[in-house]
């Protein structure tokens, strides 16, 4: 999980919900949350709490979408990829991606990066794109 800076929340407490489920728990010292869910889980939610000293407070809130993830070598896939590393439009329910979005995106991927800034997902981006999000 990371901050609008793309810093991540360390050892910060969260709250996930999935499919009706509850679990609590700390992200770790690189900010990722590891949890075990069902496997044909869909829906979620997650409430971080950078702030709190307990699960109390309000925190913040996001919708987590599960399960299937487009290849990256769709452009779906390369948004999907984008969105969830915090690049790009947060809500695309109701946002369709134009090309300038999508460029824009792209171009601060790689700026972030220290990728060539052409706004295209090329061979280099792509492949940064599935080492962060995939691990690959």
């Amino acid at each position: 999980l990371q901050d609008d800076l793309h810093q991540p929340y360390l050892n910060t407490k969260y709250r996930l919900r999935v499919e009706g489920e509850y679990y609590e728990g700390s992200t770790d010292s690189a900010g990722m949350v590891q949890q075990e869910i069902p496997a044909d889980a869909v829906d979620g939610e997650i409430t971080i709490f950078p702030l709190a000293e307990d699960l109390s407070d309000e925190g913040y809130t996001f919708k987590l979408k599960l399960g299937h993830l487009d290849p990256i070598d769709e452009v779906s896939g390369v948004e999907a990829r984008l969105i969830n590393l915090g690049f790009g439009p947060t809500n695309t329910e109701d946002t369709e991606w134009t090309d300038d979005d999508r460029a824009e995106a792209l171009k601060a991927f790689q700026n972030r990066f220290g990728l060539e800034i052409t706004g295209a997902a090329d061979d280099a981006t792509r492949q940064k794109l599935r080492t962060l999000h995939d691990g690959e």
